[in-house]
Parts: C-alpha cells; structure tokens; sequence
C-alpha cells in the first residue's frame, strides 16, 4: 500500500490563507517510508454549497507544487490532480515538463475530466464535453513532449512546432482514469 500527503488550501482561524512557505514546512516532514508522495488537488472556484459540504479551496496546483519541490529535494515525488478541461493542453504541457525537469524528475501527473459543473461554468469551460477534451487533450500533451503538432478537432494548431520537452512520468492509466 502506499500513501500520498494532499496538501489543502486551509484558512487560519485569523481568516488568512495559510503562507507559501508553510507548503515547503510540509513537504519536508512527508519523508518515506511513511509517505510515498506530496499532491495537490485543483479547485479554482469552488461553490458555497460544496464547500459547506466538505468541499475545499485549493492553491493553484503547479505552483504549490514548485514550492514543495524546492522545499524537499529529493524525497518523495509530487504528484498533481488536475482538471485537463480547466486550461489548455499545451499550458499544461509545458508546465509538466517544466516541473518535472526543476524537480529531478520527481513529479507524476494524474489528470480526470472532473465533476463540479459550477467550476467549468465560472472558468468559461465545456462541462458536457469534458470527456472527449480529456482524451484529445492527452494526445496533445504527448505530442508536445515528443516536439510535434498536434492534430485534432479540438485543440489541432496548424504551423507550430513545439520544442521537445522533458516527459515527466504520467499515471498508469492516464488514458482511461
């Protein structure tokens, strides 16, 4: 069995947001073997309801994870949960691999197609067709990491030429999770 420390956005009983460094504090203390990985979710505009529900606010996945790679080099990897639908694949792309590279190679992207329909709304993103944008924007990814276009209904981009990026490790099962 293996276990992941997830990071939340939490607010002081003060009413301010926890500081940046507090994210490296943490990181330091998730050590093996007791923790295998240090991950952040994605929730850029959470509802009321949901968060009265048990929902929670979330930093902003790719920095806070900069922070933590910094912050605890080398153990363990950082690991990302994000919503594929929320930005563009080639953004997200280049941020992977960015990450990646700065962290040693410690960083493994997890991705879904998500579930809050208010997020998607309050982002200007397709929510029914969440599904089939997750599935082209993992080809995008992966063209993007290997140098080449990508060429698809939805996010095909005639005339670029990426740059090779470094690959970070995807989950297994980045096709279908």
């Amino acid at each position: 069995m293996r276990y992941n420390l997830m990071f939340r956005c939490v607010r002081s009983a003060l009413g301010s947001v926890v500081p940046g460094r507090l994210i490296g504090d943490v990181a330091r203390l998730v050590k093996r073997p007791v923790f295998d990985g240090f991950s952040m979710s994605e929730h850029p505009t959470p509802t009321k309801g949901w968060l009265a529900n048990g929902g929670h606010h979330a930093f902003d996945p790719f920095v806070s994870l900069s922070f933590a790679a910094a912050a605890n080099n080398p153990d363990p990897g950082d690991d990302l949960h994000l919503v594929s639908g929320y930005r563009s694949p080639y953004l997200t792309a280049k941020a992977a691999a960015s990450l990646d590279l700065f962290s040693g190679g410690r960083f493994t992207l997890g991705t879904g197609a998500g579930y809050l329909k208010s997020e998607f709304e309050a982002l200007g993103a397709d929510f029914g067709r969440r599904g089939a944008l997750l599935d082209e924007a993992i080809q995008a990814w992966r063209a993007t990491w290997a140098g080449r276009a990508h060429d698809g209904p939805n996010f095909g981009v005639n005339g670029i030429s990426p740059c090779r990026l470094h690959r970070p490790r995807v989950a297994a099962d980045l096709d279908r999770w």
